[in-house]
């Protein structure tokens, strides 16, 4: 069986005949019919029905051409990636990304990543405080942290600053202050803080009291334990805009914690189209 008997069938049942399939592939009748008798040689059974006027696929015949396109369809994409690894094109991409930011604007850089390197395999590492670690251990090669480096091996750029406010739930009853709310009311108050990643465990932001805290993996649960009225936190502005605006949740002080987000990367290395694409879409972001 070869891939020139595939894509003979998938042409025979295409144009409707085998007339017409010879015309498209410039070949003639008989090396055509010649190139499907062989296959069903080869397979063991009738892929055409030829007892009427113009021959049609038997119903076996039918779900091979269905696996068959998919094995065509695999090739093709197979010769594509194997052209762009020729030309120099990474097959994965490692990005590490804080679970502070927004994905909506990854999203985009990705979408776009998608259409221009097609073959690229994406590899997302959410992580908290713990970026730069990433990139200096070679477990990714981009990185949009939360985490402030003096390290001379990291080239880094700022994208801006992420406000985190420090709520509480409307349950909970501290919540009734309101605007009279300090985080220093609150020391019998569990804080509820999302763990840094293991690389960054020495490190912490915003934390008031580590000895009466809770902690937890990410941000959706962090929301839920607030809300619930167990604990207080910061949380990013995105992420709490409709629960503020319904007061589900209550500010705790009258001015956010700011967290400054990086682009970083490991200085002097070159990076590959596709890196190097997203290093330059990741430094349009403003956050």
């Amino acid at each position: 069986m070869t891939l020139d008997q595939l894509e003979v069938l998938k042409i025979i049942v295409e144009k409707g005949s085998f007339k017409k399939a010879s015309e498209t592939l410039h070949r003639a009748q008989s090396a055509i019919s010649y190139a499907i008798h062989n296959l069903e040689d080869e397979i063991g059974f009738a892929l055409f029905d030829r007892s009427r006027y113009r021959s049609q696929l038997t119903t076996e015949g039918q779900a091979f051409l269905r696996k068959s396109k998919e094995v065509l369809q695999a090739f093709k994409e197979l010769e594509t990636y194997g052209k762009a690894l020729q030309k120099g094109c990474e097959p994965q991409v490692r990005v590490a990304v804080s679970a502070l930011l927004p994905l909506r604007e990854i999203i985009k850089a990705l979408d776009q990543l998608k259409w221009r390197f097609p073959q690229t395999e994406v590899k997302l590492v959410i992580d908290v405080l713990g970026g730069d670690k990433l990139l200096l251990k070679n477990e990714v090669d981009l990185a949009l942290t939360d985490a402030k480096t003096t390290s001379a091996q990291l080239e880094t750029c700022s994208l801006g600053k992420i406000k985190l406010w420090a709520v509480i739930g409307r349950s909970h009853p501290a919540a009734k202050l309101k605007d009279k709310l300090r985080s220093s009311d609150l020391s019998a108050v569990p804080q509820v803080i999302v763990q840094s990643s293991p690389l960054a465990e020495e490190r912490s932001a915003g934390v008031i009291n580590q000895s009466n805290s809770w902690s937890v993996s990410e941000f959706s649960s962090k929301k839920e334990l607030i809300l619930s009225g167990l604990g207080w936190g910061y949380m990013p502005i995105h992420m709490i805009e409709e629960e503020l605006k319904s007061e589900k949740l209550i500010k705790v002080e009258p001015e956010p914690f700011l967290a400054e987000i990086f682009l970083a990367k490991i200085k002097n290395k070159e990076l590959g189209p596709s890196s190097d694409f997203l290093w330059q879409t990741f430094k349009k972001i403003t956050v």
